[in-house]
């Protein structure tokens, strides 16, 4: 088969599987119905994929690649004092995972409302542990380079909890299909309240 027309048929392939996988998540999607979707056989299929599972998967490679280095970014993190980042920081940085979420809707519904039955269900909980983690081990950093600093450790939980409600939130914005101005607003409100509720936690006095 002559590649450009093997390329083809893949584009179609992962361009039917997307739509199938949109309308009913992946446990509902059916492979007859990608197959004809993209205009070719149940058996051709499988001359590009072995099930629905490799197909979910190569339709969220990039996404699941970023987010991977999201986390390594900040898995080294090292700032030495507390006040590491203005507010104004943080709005910047959020302002960028809100353009990326606008660019990548589609696929970041796929990944977080609608990969149940998928070997990427639990990838939303990894998300969440890698941030509690980090965010620990972000902490002892900054008390070990700020000895004035008296304050006792949050629980994972308690970072587990604050990275679920962030991730629902975005996982809510695409679900919804919000525009890029209302999950700009949610996003800053999100900012602002992690932000002075950590200082708070870490008994920083901005008088």
């Amino acid at each position: 088969m002559p590649q450009v027309k093997k390329e083809d048929i893949e584009r179609r392939l992962l361009a039917s599987a997307k739509q199938e996988f949109l309308k009913h998540g992946f446990k509902g999607a059916n492979l007859r119905a990608i197959a004809l979707g993209a205009n070719i056989s149940l058996s051709n299929v499988y001359s590009y994929a072995k099930d629905k599972d490799e197909l979910f998967n190569r339709i969220l490679k990039d996404v699941t690649r970023d987010l991977d280095r999201v986390e390594e970014y900040f898995k080294n993190y090292q700032p030495l004092t507390i006040n590491f980042d203005s507010l104004d920081i943080q709005k910047s940085r959020m302002k960028l995972a809100v353009e990326y979420s606008d660019r990548n809707r589609n696929e970041l519904n796929l990944l977080f409302n609608l990969s149940k039955g998928s070997s990427l269900e639990d990838y939303p909980e990894k998300i969440v542990e890698g941030y509690s983690e980090n965010c620990i081990t972000f902490l002892k950093y900054i008390r070990q380079n700020n000895q004035e600093l008296k304050f006792q450790e949050p629980s994972q939980f308690f970072f587990q909890s604050v990275a679920r409600f962030a991730l629902k939130a975005f996982a809510e914005m695409v679900k919804q299909d919000l525009p890029i101005q209302e999950m700009e607003k949610i996003a800053n409100e999100i900012v602002e309240y992690n932000f002075y509720g950590f200082r708070g936690l870490a008994k920083i006095n901005d008088n």
